[in-house]
C-alpha cells in the first residue's frame, strides 16, 4: 500500500465553482410563495393554514442549504490555494537543497 497522495488543485477549484453555482441556482428558488395563498383560499382549514409555515420551513432550508454550499466553496478555494503555496514552498526549498548538494560536489 503506498503512503503517497496526489491533490488535483484544478479539480478542487472546479468544485468550488460547482458549489457557487448550486448556491447561485438556490437563491432565486421561492416555493413557499405559492403555499401562502392557498393557505388563505380554504378559510376554516387547519391544514390549509399550515401552509404558510410550510413555505417559511422551505425558505430556510434554502436558505441555509444555500450558505452551506457557499461555505464549502469558499473552503475548496482555500484549500486549493494552500496547496499551491505549500507546493511552491517545497519546490523552492527542493531546489535550494538541490543546488547547495550539486555546487558542493563540485567543488570537491
Amino acid at each position: 500500500m503506498s503512503s503517497e497522495y496526489a491533490v488535483r488543485i484544478a479539480a478542487l477549484r472546479t468544485t468550488a465553482s460547482t458549489a457557487e453555482s448550486a448556491a447561485d441556482q438556490i437563491h432565486p428558488l421561492r416555493p413557499g410563495d405559492g403555499l401562502r395563498p392557498a393557505g388563505a383560499a380554504i378559510p376554516g382549514s387547519r391544514s390549509a393554514a399550515l401552509l404558510a409555515s410550510v413555505g417559511s420551513r422551505w425558505a430556510e432550508r434554502l436558505t441555509s442549504l444555500e450558505a452551506d454550499f457557499r461555505r464549502h466553496a469558499n473552503a475548496l478555494k482555500v484549500a486549493a490555494t494552500q496547496y499551491e503555496v505549500n507546493d511552491a514552498e517545497a519546490a523552492a526549498a527542493f531546489d535550494a537543497s538541490y543546488a547547495g548538494s550539486l555546487s558542493s560536489w563540485a567543488y570537491r
